[in-house]
């Protein structure tokens, strides 16, 4: 797919992986819309330091699926459906199972699967709707080897990248 002209949203855009991914859609001559969950002031010298114009940051805690439904809705309402979803967002928290209180225990596997899940699950079904109906979209996940191997001191990071694996598998 050529990116001249085509809108690409890249979540977790503010650093690592999602902005060499922004960098480079940038350079190809596509508009940006850069999902950051904490640093906005990354985000923004981000939108600054790229070629072209259009770029624009957007903010959304994807521990919320509440936040994921509003930007969503926010975007297909102000900017139209995305050419491209780049569900890249995620943390990773260590939680060996041995030694972690099961609160602990909880919220790591509550947040990320929360973050590196469901909120591309969710976000691939609005865009994913909006993209067929024009005909024409690409959804990429950025998983990791975690799904393959498990992540013995961070075993919701493996699930969820492995349940990511699996979802953009049924959705395709």
């Amino acid at each position: 797919m050529k990116l001249k002209g085509k809108t690409v949203l890249v979540t977790g855009a503010s650093r690592g992986i999602g902005r060499a991914v922004a960098e480079a859609a940038a350079a190809e001559g596509a508009s940006l819309l850069l999902h950051f969950s904490q640093n906005g002031e990354a985000a923004e010298k981000l939108c600054a330091s790229l070629p072209g114009s259009g770029h624009r940051s957007i903010q959304a805690d994807f521990a919320r699926s509440e936040d994921v439904e509003l930007l969503a809705k926010q975007i297909l309402a102000n900017h139209s459906c995305p050419d491209v979803l780049v569900n890249n967002a995620g943390v990773f928290q260590e939680h060996p199972p041995l030694i972690t209180t099961f609160e602990d225990w909880k919220r790591c596997w509550d947040e990320t699967l929360a973050v590196n899940l469901s909120a591309p699950a969710h976000l691939s079904y609005f865009f994913g709707r909006a993209m067929a109906e024009r005909g024409d979209g690409r959804i990429v996940n950025v998983s990791s080897r975690g799904a393959f191997r498990g992540e013995p001191e961070a075993p919701a990071y493996g699930a969820s990248k492995a349940g990511m694996n699996s979802m953009g598998q049924s959705l395709a």
